[in-house]
């Protein structure tokens, strides 16, 4: 699937060179003529990255990147800034420091733009797969695992590939009324059908591991990935997700006889 990527300049000429720059390259592109259409148009619709000219009529490119940077719904676009003048060592700093992932003055040739764009995003996509390695890590050397392995040694997903399957599909509706509660403010809450789906996971001698098969395995599924913006509550809810039934799992160990 492409990368979205919006361009926000007030100056429909740059806007088309660029535009025919990034298609040319794979990528889906889109654009807004102000930092003010661009904030309408990411409550709509979130793209991977914003190209934003940094002397824009109106609200600057900078106040725009600030607020953008600032903002936890929109932790997962990156920001280019792009200037029509030399910048200064001060200017490029400035620009860094209030989250730009890069900076760049214009004139600049395709092949240079291509290059920092596609860096910003294997830097990124680095990053986000070494906390994910991180936040999962934490979990296999958890009470939950070394419980669970008094009881078993092999993986659900291996012992029991029908029973791990239907787990993967209670976990995602678990994940969906998450994110209805969380989205539409639905009066269902979850907590007890966690409860629940980790007294499962017990009685089958679950352990961490498994956990995180089921978690990898449902947000693997496209079925649940609606849009954007859709994408990153998925994101979110699912941390919170597998933080709670590794809760409930560990609970439920510690309260049974060993």
């Amino acid at each position: 699937m492409p990368k979205k990527v919006l361009i926000v300049d007030d100056e429909p000429e740059n806007i088309r060179v660029i535009q025919r720059i990034l298609r040319n390259a794979g990528y889906e592109v889109s654009s807004d003529n102000s930092a003010e259409e661009c904030l309408d148009h990411l409550e709509s619709e979130m793209p991977d990255m914003i190209l934003c000219d940094v002397n824009l009529t109106g609200m600057s490119g900078t106040d725009l990147c600030s607020i953008v940077k600032n903002d936890r719904k929109f932790i997962m676009i990156s920001v280019i800034l792009i200037s029509g003048i030399k910048v200064t060592p001060e200017e490029r700093a400035y620009g860094l420091e209030i989250g730009a992932d890069d900076y760049i003055s214009r004139p600049f040739n395709s092949q240079e733009l291509i290059a920092r764009i596609n860096s910003v995003f294997r830097i990124k996509e680095s990053a986000s797969k070494k906390r994910e390695e991180e936040f999962y890590e934490k979990f296999n050397y958890s009470n939950t695992e070394l419980t669970a392995s008094v009881y078993q040694s092999e993986k659900i997903k291996n012992a029991y590939p029908e029973i791990f399957n239907k787990l993967v599909h209670e976990y995602k509706e678990l994940l969906s009324m998450m994110i209805e509660q969380r989205s539409y403010k639905t009066a269902d809450n979850p907590s007890t059908k966690i409860l629940e789906f980790a007294g499962e996971l017990g009685f089958l001698k679950a352990g961490a591991r498994d956990i995180i098969d089921i978690h990898k395995e449902a947000l693997n599924n496209p079925d649940i990935h609606k849009s954007a913006k859709m994408a990153l509550f998925i994101k979110e809810e699912s941390k919170m997700l597998l933080l709670e039934a590794m809760g409930y799992l560990l609970t439920f160990y510690r309260t049974r006889q060993l």
